[in-house]
């Protein structure tokens, strides 16, 4: 499994005031070294020695998530599914506090909706042949 990169300086919600804090002052995505999100996968774990297919099976992916310039090692739970024998579909996710990467949520004052301390993360897998 290959590095996954996401462009963070495209991440839309239904506000231009809310993207442009986000992509100015929270994840600083503006910022060519802070533009992408990379994950790299250094393990998976909870394979199964054979499958079939349309059966679901559970992993865990591990590796190492880097978002404005901090990597730490974190693991994905993942359920995925052999389609076929050349094909496989998933999702995986995590969830994380966005101070493990150095993400700063500014002060919001209280007519604003307050915003979670972690973040889910979630990844839809598609592997073929």
């Amino acid at each position: 499994m290959g590095p996954i990169e996401v462009d963070l300086s495209g991440l839309e919600t239904d506000s231009g005031f809310r993207n442009r804090a986000i992509r100015e002052a929270i994840l600083q995505s503006d910022k060519e070294e802070n533009r992408l999100a990379t994950f790299t996968a250094t393990e998976i774990s909870g394979l199964p020695e054979s499958v079939t297919p349309g059966a679901s099976y559970e992993l865990t992916i591990t590796g190492d998530l880097t978002i404005k310039g901090t990597t730490r090692q974190v693991s994905f739970d993942a359920v995925v599914t052999p389609i076929s024998e050349d094909r496989i579909e998933g999702t995986a996710s995590l969830a994380v506090p966005y101070a493990d990467f150095g993400v700063d949520i500014p002060f919001l004052p209280p007519q604003v909706a307050s915003v979670e301390d972690i973040v889910s993360l979630e990844i839809d897998l598609v592997a073929a042949r």
